[in-house]
This record gives structure tokens, C-alpha cells and sequence, in this order.
């Protein structure tokens, strides 16, 4: 997803998953400021609706669903017929049934405010990075972790049945953690680091059952990055 323009790309893969196809179509939101991100759109309050439109890498919009007014989604998570909204200028996590489409929404069945208690005066506040793992054998009951883009640098976790809740902040030492993964044969490992300090790159396992975080190690060579992705 380009930023500032607006559009995006899915790129698909060629007879061989390892080479990238030549062949796709750039797709353009219509929005005056939309700021696409994992095809939700900040700046028009709205998550698009793509589907395959003719050969891979040829999508189209098919509809949108409606957010709240200002409140910035900014990544978003399904699971089952929920969908889960990070939204970056409200700092709320939200659930809702995932609605029909191609256009529509639904009531919100939550609206968290994802903000820490006792934020110094100043501190920056935006929501950006949500994670949801699912039950496991170590792990009985599945949990959302969300980040936030801040200089207050705090995780939080939430737990999904029998509901929505918030469980715990986690103060990680990272500024702005943009990108964070879940890792490991049972989601049992948290990689995170920031997009700004020097805290550099934090492996954080889940503990608890996954309603806590323990730091195992960190590496400063790496100062700060956006994203990962873990190979299993």
C-alpha cells in the first residue's frame, strides 16, 4: 500500500512461489486523503472490500465498510465472522460482525480505548500494530496483542472469549513500534522493535497461558525497524 498516493498493489507469485509475477494492476482508492494501510484507509475512515477481478494480480474494489468518523483505521484482523479494527487516531481497538457485501457496516459490539493510564503530559498517542493468536496446547484461550506508535511505548494485550477485554499494558522500552510478529510452533514468541530510539530489536514470549509478556533478549545492532516476517 502506497501512503501518500493513495493505490496499491497485490503482487502474485508466478508458476514458481518464489518469483514474483510481472503481471498486476495497481488499484487506486477513491478517497481526497486516503492513506491505505493493509486495506483499511486511515484519512477516509473506511475499510475497502477487494476481490479477484480476471487473472491474478487484476483486483478490484467491491465495496467498503464504514468506520467511525476520525477515528483512523489503520490494520485490521478477522477471525470467524468478527472483524477486528486498530484504529490509529482514535487509539481504540473495535469489534464488529464483518458484515454482508459489498457495502455496509455493523453495530459495534466493543470500542476499547487502547491508552495507558497516567500518560505523562505530551506523550504522542496512535495506534498501529494488532495480532490476534489463536488457542493452542500451551496456549488455551486465543488473545488480540495490539502496539502503539508512541513515546509513551507500551503493548497491550486483550483476551476474545467468551468477550472482548483488556487485560494488561506491558511497557516494552521500545519507541513507536510500528510492526511486532508472532512466532514459534505455538505463537509462543513476540518480535518487536521501533521505528524511532534505540532500543533496538526485543524477543518478548508469552507467559500466562498469553495474558503476559516476558522479555527474553534484545539486540542493539538492529537500532530500529517497521515489520517482520517470521519462517517457521
Amino acid at each position: 500500500m502506497n501512503y501518500d498516493s493513495g493505490n496499491g498493489l497485490i503482487v502474485p507469485t508466478g508458476e514458481d512461489p518464489l518469483e514474483f509475477s510481472t503481471s498486476f494492476t495497481p488499484i487506486t482508492f477513491p478517497a481526497p486523503v486516503s492513506h491505505p494501510t493493509w486495506y483499511s484507509s486511515r484519512g477516509a475512515d473506511r475499510i475497502w472490500r477487494l476481490v479477484e477481478d480476471g487473472a491474478p494480480g487484476t483486483w478490484r474494489i467491491q465495496g467498503q465498510i464504514n468506520q467511525p468518523l476520525g477515528s483512523g483505521p489503520r490494520h485490521i484482523a478477522t477471525r470467524g465472522n468478527m472483524l477486528y479494527t486498530l484504529h490509529e487516531l482514535a487509539s481504540t481497538l473495535t469489534q464488529q460482525l464483518i458484515p454482508p457485501a459489498p457495502n455496509g457496516t455493523t453495530p459495534l459490539i466493543a470500542n476499547f480505548s487502547i491508552l495507558p493510564p497516567g500518560l505523562p503530559e505530551g506523550a504522542a498517542m496512535a495506534a498501529a500494530e494488532i495480532l490476534v493468536a489463536e488457542a493452542s496446547l500451551d496456549f488455551p484461550a486465543p488473545y488480540i496483542y495490539v502496539s502503539n506508535r508512541s513515546t509513551w511505548r507500551r503493548d497491550r494485550h486483550f483476551q476474545v472469549e467468551p468477550e472482548l477485554k483488556l487485560l494488561k499494558y506491558v511497557y516494552t522500552g521500545l519507541d513507536q513500534i510500528r510492526g511486532m510478529q508472532l512466532g514459534g510452533p505455538q505463537k509462543e514468541f513476540l518480535i518487536a522493535s521501533g521505528v524511532a530510539g534505540d532500543a533496538g530489536v526485543i524477543m518478548l514470549r508469552r507467559t500466562e497461558g498469553g495474558a503476559d509478556l516476558e522479555l527474553l533478549t534484545g539486540n542493539l545492532d538492529v537500532p530500529t525497524r517497521t515489520s517482520f516476517v517470521w519462517l517457521d
